[in-house]
């Protein structure tokens, strides 16, 4: 078996907004579980030994090599549902090791797409191999403090226009008690927009004429 699992690379998407140039752009993972033994030894029976046959059984634990991210945006100014929201966060782990039980050195940035809640708040989610890269995926300590994780969210308005708003949400992810981290963000402001519902496309050089139809 391949000890190597790698997220997907999709620097060509269009619209991406990386943080960090250096990094790729890279597709989540799916759930994993995996499970690894260092060594064992299995004994060759006696050919002299008579007595019944005992099965050898060689057991593994499963453990969960992916972690589950959330992102919450609390009460989210001058935003309404005519606007489209992306993010990006950065510095995640691009691969995984399960025989060695590391991430890679690699660090990747993740893209989500972020939807509105019934609070009135913005919500998105992921799942990552974890944060920084070269940890152990069993523990999933933040070893390497010198990777920061940038969340980058981006707004595409109905007339076309395009924001962004960074965060630095490190001490965040680093200090989150639980490999399944929440990151949360209260009160990020919008830029003001006069359109409140829907899209606005217009056609260029359309020409035609009216006609009445009959109800």
């Amino acid at each position: 078996m391949n000890d190597h699992r790698g997220a997907g690379d999709i620097n060509n998407t269009p619209g991406v907004h990386p943080h960090n140039e250096d990094e790729r752009i890279a597709h989540t993972p799916d759930s994993m579980w995996v499970a690894s033994i260092q060594m064992f030894e299995i004994m060759a029976r006696d050919p002299g030994d008579t007595s019944p046959a005992r099965p050898q059984i060689i057991r593994f634990e499963m453990h969960p090599v992916v972690n589950h991210y959330t992102f919450h945006i609390h009460n989210p100014l001058n935003f309404n549902k005519s606007i489209s929201v992306s993010a990006t966060i950065s510095g995640m782990a691009g691969t995984v090791h399960p025989g060695r039980g590391v991430n890679g050195e690699e660090t990747v940035s993740h893209l989500f797409s972020m939807s509105p809640t019934a609070g009135g708040g913005l919500f998105g989610e992921i799942l990552t191999f974890g944060h920084c890269g070269g940890d152990s995926i069993w523990s999933r300590d933040a070893e390497d403090s010198s990777v920061s994780h940038v969340l980058v969210v981006r707004a595409i308005f109905s007339n076309g226009t395009v924001w962004n708003s960074v965060h630095d949400v490190t001490d965040q992810i680093h200090g989150s008690e639980s490999p399944d981290c929440v990151v949360e963000l209260d009160s990020v402001a919008f830029p003001k927009s006069t359109t409140t519902e829907g899209w606005a496309p217009s056609v260029g050089g359309w020409t035609g004429s009216q006609e009445s139809i009959g109800m």
